[in-house]
């Protein structure tokens, strides 16, 4: 995860996901190159505000976790946590 990305989230957000998460966006040991430029993606999203706006439409999102769990492959990731920081106050 770059630190240009995490800078863009909410203060709450940056700190949840520094507290959790290490060097790649990934948890420790974990993520490919693939995967952590694709975390970088999801955070630039959802910094932008267009994914959690209140009143916003959610259905980019929706569609992206209709086939999976997590927004970058098969486990919690630091969009994962980004997203969900950003959202909870909205819902």
């Amino acid at each position: 995860m770059s630190s240009q990305a995490l800078s863009k989230l909410p203060t709450a957000a940056q700190d949840l996901v520094k507290s959790t998460f290490v060097g790649n966006g990934q948890l420790a040991g974990s993520g490919s190159e693939v995967d952590t430029k694709a975390v970088d993606e999801w955070i630039e999203k959802i910094s932008g505000g267009s994914l959690v706006a209140p009143g916003g439409s959610l259905k980019q999102l929706d569609e992206a976790l209709t086939p999976q769990t997590y927004l970058v492959g098969s486990q919690l990731t630091a969009a994962d946590v980004a997203l969900y920081s950003t959202l909870h106050p909205v819902v």
